[in-house]
């Protein structure tokens, strides 16, 4: 069996991985036999009643991967960092080298990603149950600027975890993952039963108990420890909601935010150099943890039932603009959308005058579809079955084929997405 090595810009997993230096989805637990397999996970038989473990597993993995594709392609952060590494590939393709200006200024990018491995610690190998958080802001010489999450159990330490750029963009991967598989059981039975409901809940708490997965369980600890009587959909909300804004925010939004945030932290030194990354457009993960303790401060000191939050999280931007504006931020939703999508257009403009060797013809006009179909809702599950859709999954040794068409779980969502798998 022949596999694609994994470099070290990839996301973390060993079924499935994006490669942020090429855009490219590798799925390493499916070989080409497997197509079968796939086709029932993205195509499931409306009405059939029938529960296909292996469907629904292959389902979450792809809808993971495919969250992660979306992330970069699609919002603000992505863009920026595709015309970075663009940007570098062709000073490099120049000849320059490794310490161009364009190389550094990318590898500002790439180490929001890589940061999280080389501060994450873990003190003890146990279960995270009934844990407490703290939470600290130090410098790192490598990194700049850190959050560090302390997870608490009685008096001892069971773990310190980076708020970084990996753990956002895993959490908003995990939360599209089992909203994925809800819809995936509301196609085959017409409904989400209290069973699957306990037993996607009962997933989550397995993802957020396992203390080597920090990467991916950091943003859904951090709600459940705030909001613990919320449904396991509204959390999963919760978690896109804040991903999907600080994904999002334009530049000049976020430097509002950066004031917000700036007011909301004791130590002077420190909170100037936090808030003047955020003002180059850097730390976006900041904003998502910040937005979410305000969410939580400001739901309570306007005694906001679990009902009145669930039925905020209805128009997940408006409840973030609320909770801004209580503590002085004034945002409006139709300017924090029409901001970033002009900061969207430009850097897709950006993209368009590189060469074109570093992007597959047509993905540019594919990203903009991509994103216009993501635009009203913060889960890409919420867009399945009624938008464009050609995605090709490619074996490693042969020519293209397709193996989703109009009336799949993915719709018609976009054009191309690639996604290789072993042969």
């Amino acid at each position: 069996m022949r596999r694609i090595k994994k470099l070290v810009m990839c996301s973390p997993g060993d079924d499935g991985y994006i490669d942020y230096g090429s855009s490219i989805v590798n799925i390493v637990k499916y070989t080409s036999r497997d197509k079968k397999v796939l086709r029932r996970a993205i195509k499931p038989k409306i009405g059939s009643g029938r529960f296909d473990v292996a469907a629904v597993q292959a389902a979450r993995l792809i809808t993971h991967e495919y969250t992660h594709y979306l992330d970069l392609t699609t919002t603000v952060w992505g863009l920026e960092f595709i015309v970075r590494r663009n940007l570098a590939y062709q000073a490099i393709d120049a000849g320059a080298d490794i310490e161009s200006k364009a190389v550094e200024v990318a590898m500002l990018n790439y180490a929001e990603i890589l940061m999280h491995k080389g501060l994450v610690k873990v003190y003890g190998h146990v279960p995270i149950e009934d844990v407490v958080t703290k939470h600290s802001l130090s410098r790192n010489e490598k990194y700049g600027t850190i959050i560090m999450i302390h997870l608490m159990k009685g008096e001892g330490r069971i773990a310190d975890v980076p708020v970084s750029m990996l753990s956002l963009l895993e959490a908003n991967a995990v939360a599209n993952e089992l909203m994925g598989e809800a819809l995936w059981i509301e196609r085959v039975f017409g409904e989400v039963s209290s069973f699957h409901k306990n037993r996607i809940s009962s997933n989550l708490d397995s993802i957020m108990k396992n203390v080597n997965a920090l990467e991916y369980n950091a943003f859904h600890l951090l709600v459940v420890i705030h909001f613990p009587r919320l449904t396991i959909f509204d959390r999963l909300r919760l978690v896109g909601a804040v991903a999907d804004f600080a994904l999002n925010i334009s530049g000049m939004h976020l430097s509002h935010v950066a004031n917000t945030i700036f007011r909301s932290i004791l130590n002077s030194t420190l909170r100037n150099a936090l808030c003047n990354e955020l003002c180059r457009g850097m730390s976006r993960q900041v904003v998502a943890f910040k937005v979410l303790l305000f969410i939580y401060q400001y739901t309570q000191e306007n005694e906001l039932s679990d009902e009145g939050v669930s039925e905020k999280l209805k128009s997940p931007l408006e409840l973030i603009c609320s909770a801004l504006q209580y503590f002085g931020c004034d945002l409006q939703a139709v300017n924090v959308r029409s901001m970033s999508d002009f900061e969207y257009c430009f850097s897709v403009s950006m993209l368009r005058g590189l060469r074109r060797k570093f992007e597959p013809a047509g993905h540019v006009e594919a990203m903009l579809r991509n994103r216009r179909a993501r635009k009203n809702t913060v889960f890409i599950s919420e867009k399945f079955g009624f938008l464009s859709c050609l995605i090709f999954i490619c074996s490693t040794i042969s020519t293209s084929r397709c193996l989703i068409d109009k009336d799949s779980i993915f719709g018609r969502i976009m054009s191309p997405f690639m996604m290789f798998i072993a042969s």
